[in-house]
């Protein structure tokens, strides 16, 4: 699934709020155990706000995607931190992180329970020992009986629509994106359509496969229950120690 048509719409509508929510959780979960000026990588960094809150804080940040487009702005977002274009599932470095953090449903986007084990054998290798992995997931709460109604984003030169579907069968999720942007001053709209795939994982299936990569102390923490944050009521977080 490629961003290309995406990457500067995200960066304005999608990350408006998330990248300090998501700070919040690592506040209180990960950054405590971690050793001053730690190395830690961000995988599908996107367009790299998080990673940039994380530079601030003076830890040494690498940020992964699979996104020219996004790492683009990225870039410019965070130009203390060094990006590399890779994909999550095969990506190697010459280092090994104290923590490696991947969020905003990051892992919903691997579509295939290979693709995901893939994943975590990367990450593992990427780990020193007692490292921290850190994700979340969109909770099967997420996709209730209003979900699938969608959402738009508008201000004055654009305007996002996103109508979400959900197949409880095979879990796939689909956000299908419309985007119309102001060209000119004649009041003419560009119109864009793009699509975001996602696949829902229960929580026993990822444990699983977090353990056939070697993760044996995993502890899920919900973002609603445990962390008491509004917006992350549907969003469950893990933590997978390297050990």
């Amino acid at each position: 699934m490629s961003y290309a048509k995406f990457a500067k719409y995200y960066d304005r509508y999608w990350t408006k709020d998330a990248p300090a929510l998501f700070e919040m959780a690592l506040n209180r979960l990960v950054l405590p155990l971690l050793p001053e000026k730690a190395d830690i990588l961000d995988l599908c960094c996107g367009t790299g706000q998080l990673s940039a809150r994380l530079s601030h804080r003076r830890f040494n940040v690498i940020g992964v995607d699979n996104s020219r487009e996004m790492l683009d702005i990225a870039e410019k977002n965070a130009p203390d931190v060094l990006f590399s274009l890779q994909d999550a599932e095969t990506f190697s470095l010459s280092q090994k992180f104290s923590a490696v953090v991947s969020v905003f449903d990051s892992v919903n986007h691997f579509l295939s329970e290979e693709s995901l084990l893939n994943l975590f054998n990367s990450v593992m290798k990427a780990l020193k020992d007692g490292g921290i992995f850190f994700f979340d997931i969109n909770g099967i709460n997420a996709f209730d009986d209003d979900w699938d109604e969608g959402f738009s984003m508008v201000d004055c030169s654009s305007a996002c629509i996103v109508k979400p579907l959900f197949e409880p069968v095979t879990g796939d999720i689909v956000y299908n994106i419309i985007i119309f942007e102001v060209k000119g001053s004649g009041g003419d709209y560009l119109r864009t359509d793009t699509q975001v795939q996602e696949r829902f994982y229960p929580n026993e299936l990822i444990l699983s496969l977090l353990r056939e990569s070697g993760f044996n102390e995993v502890q899920i923490v919900d973002g609603y229950a445990d962390l008491k944050i509004k917006a992350f009521k549907c969003r469950q977080f893990f933590l997978a120690k390297a050990n």
